[in-house]
């Protein structure tokens, strides 16, 4: 652990040698800076990971990456010998550990790890998830169902859930059981509530559930009081009445729609829920309802154009401790006071970074607290309540990349043609306008960019490229009106928001004309394609990582799950759009394309098949349009694989390079 540094009053006080170690480095930032870091660096795995404090305060678990690989590491802090355990040496049937899922600790000896794989159902490839469940000292542990039990006959499966990562209650006054929500029948769903003994892995049903249920929540008793199913072509969540303990329905919604009021916890005497309601601008606020009156009692919070999106809940006693929300970067509303106050604490002690409370010890003395910024990748911290004093664990990316290195970010935005304002962030490399630029949406596309460290932003700044990441009409966190206002406009309105972006940022100097390329992984991906077809005079090249090139057939594999829909008012309906889908589908539209195109996919991307991005290539064969096609050899759809990270971004950079010419020429 690193040094510690003492806050006093609400201001940090500095000792002697905690600053000479801030003064070294910082002047190692400097001479960092003079030093352009290796792709390699961009690419790695974070260092550091899910830092997680034991209930009593006494340990704290992380993920920790090495050469690519996880690794499991339970830390002292009584002073006792660090341990450190291999994930990549668990195996079930005939797969090797690649990626770890969330960490847990169950009680103060027990820590659980969603281990997640590739297997097959019923000739499928799927994404399977089990629990495996070892011991503080890293020497005994188990598999959660059985290893026993993990068997299969051809290609159909055992009796066996594809997936036991979902933990609905830690049930902390029982330290041998968790709550999970388990398909007992392995019927694709089938969720029931399942007491699980995680020293035997004996089962308990607690709430039999049925093909139509998808979850259930509890109240702050413990209770199984929330259930949500999906019934034909309606989602529905009901409640278990207290008195009565009938199940009766709270809301009922089209699959394809959102409820009006979503419930998000009970309220502690487990008569009314805390919902949240989208206001007359679209942005979500939180009310309390009654369920014995059938109305809502209080609103508790709403932000001025700030969307909520979840509550933070105490895993000891299930109280209700904040609501988070996002602005430029994601923080949280404490309505618990202590909290609140300690947050103050914190970030006059750390003013220079967002500052986040990730978790803490079942009596609130020791805290982990992550700090983050565009140029700080991560710093976690332990922090003491008691002597006010704050401890760095360690950094995400080691000493990989220093402060020197990275790039500022800044909010930009911009009116679209039918004047809706487009929200965005510029990253800016070092030099002057006009520079050659990389205009990257994201993916999603219900999602949004933050004003945040990003890898690949990040490294492309670092060669000099100036990178816009436009939170184009229909991403999220920006209300729900503005997010129905993409409803329907894949390769329409929502690829012209990034064609007034980039134009925008000519228009004001900073981007060179001639210069500029559309890079993007999956929905992003499809958007740097149709910016290719709508748009090449705009672009000199197109990057399409892990892109939709037809969107019917996107629709139609999405059916081969249990629940999935051709229909989705976000996207489209497969029989009635079905010209404009095509329409705007860039399989569909090879002829207008005038630039070179790179294109990469994983050959085990479930999301969306490696097939798009294949099709897409013969088609720009057989017309003779430049192109490269790059396999990711066992890449999944976020590229877990530090191999595929590292190459993904090389191959950028040969492609930017050639294309763009080098950005300081």
């Amino acid at each position: 652990m690193g040094k510690a540094t003492k806050i006093r009053k609400r201001a940090l006080v500095c000792k002697g040698l905690i600053c000479l170690a801030a003064l070294l480095a910082t002047l190692s930032g400097l001479q960092a800076a003079a030093l352009t870091p290796p792709a390699e660096a961009f690419g790695m795995r974070p260092h550091l990971a899910q830092v997680l404090l034991s209930p009593a305060g006494t340990h704290y678990a992380c993920v920790q990456w090495a050469k690519g690989r996880p690794y499991l590491a339970v830390y002292d802090l009584t002073g006792t010998a660090d341990k450190r355990f291999k994930l990549l040496e668990l195996e079930i049937s005939d797969f090797v550990v690649e990626r770890v899922g969330q960490i847990h600790w169950f009680n103060d000896d027990t820590i659980g790890v969603v281990i997640q794989f590739e297997s097959s159902r019923e000739g499928m490839l799927t994404l399977e998830t089990r629990l495996f469940v070892v011991n503080r000292g890293l020497n005994k542990g188990h598999w959660i169902p059985e290893r026993k039990r993990l068997k299969w006959a051809g290609s159909q499966p055992a009796p066996i859930s594809q997936f036991y990562h979902r933990i609905i209650d830690y049930l902390p006054g029982d330290p041998d059981h968790i709550l999970m929500a388990i398909d007992l029948f392995a019927r694709g769903t089938d969720l029931s509530a399942v007491r699980v003994n995680i020293k035997t892995g004996t089962m308990t049903t607690v709430e039999p559930g049925d093909e139509e249920v998808a979850g259930f929540d509890v109240d702050q008793q413990g209770r199984v009081r929330l259930r949500h199913e999906i019934k034909g072509n309606q989602r529905i969540v009901s409640v278990r009445d207290l008195d009565s303990g009938k199940w009766s329905p709270f809301q009922t919604a089209p699959r394809t729609e959102g409820f009006a009021l979503r419930p998000q916890a009970f309220t502690e005497n487990g008569r009314g829920l805390w919902v949240f309601q989208a206001n007359q601008q679209g942005f979500d606020e939180i009310f309390e309802y009654d369920l014995k009156l059938g109305q809502i009692s209080r609103k508790i919070l709403g932000l001025p154009r700030i969307d909520l999106h979840y509550l933070a809940t105490d895993r000891y006693t299930r109280k209700v401790l904040g609501a988070t929300y996002a602005a430029h970067h994601q923080a949280v509303h404490y309505f618990d006071e202590q909290l609140a106050d300690l947050q103050l604490k914190i970030d006059e002690a750390l003013p220079d970074t967002r500052n986040s409370i990730e978790n803490f010890d079942r009596k609130r003395k020791l805290f982990i607290v992550l700090a983050t910024g565009p140029r700080v990748p991560g710093t976690f911290y332990l922090f003491s309540r008691e002597r006010l004093e704050l401890t760095m664990l360690g950094q995400r990316y080691a000493s990989r990349l220093e402060p020197g290195q990275l790039h500022d970010v800044e909010p930009v935005s911009y009116a679209a043609r039918d004047g809706l304002t487009i929200p965005g962030y510029l990253t800016r490399p070092d030099g002057t306008g006009p520079l050659p630029m990389v205009v990257m949406p994201h993916g999603g596309p219900t999602a949004r960019d933050f004003q945040a460290f990003h890898p690949i932003a990040q490294f492309l700044a670092s060669r000099g490229y100036l990178v816009l990441q436009p939170n184009f009409r229909g991403s999220s966190g920006y209300g729900s009106e503005f997010q129905k206002a993409g409803h329907g406009e894949w390769g329409l309105a929502m690829s012209d928001d990034v064609t007034d972006g980039v134009k925008a940022m000519i228009e004001r100097g900073v981007a060179d004309p001639d210069r500029i390329c559309i890079v993007g992984w999956s929905y992003g991906g499809y958007a740097a394609l149709m910016g290719a077809v709508k748009t090449p005079d705009l672009y000199r090249c197109a990057v399409s990582g892990a892109g939709v090139t037809d969107i019917r057939k996107m629709l139609s594999e999405s059916t081969r799950y249990k629940f999935g829909l051709k229909n989705y008012p976000s996207i489209g309906n497969f029989r009635k759009d079905k010209d404009k889908l095509k329409d705007t589908s860039p399989i569909n539209n090879i002829e207008a394309i005038k630039i070179p195109i790179l294109l990469v996919h994983g050959d085990k991307d479930l999301s969306v098949p490696i097939a798009h991005s294949k099709m897409m290539a013969r088609k720009l064969k057989k017309q003779g349009k430049p192109y490269r096609l790059v396999v990711l050899k066992d890449g999944n759809h976020n590229m877990a694989l530090e191999k595929n990270r590292v190459r993904y971004i090389k191959e950028l950079e040969a492609f930017l390079g050639e294309h763009l010419g080098e950005a300081e020429d």
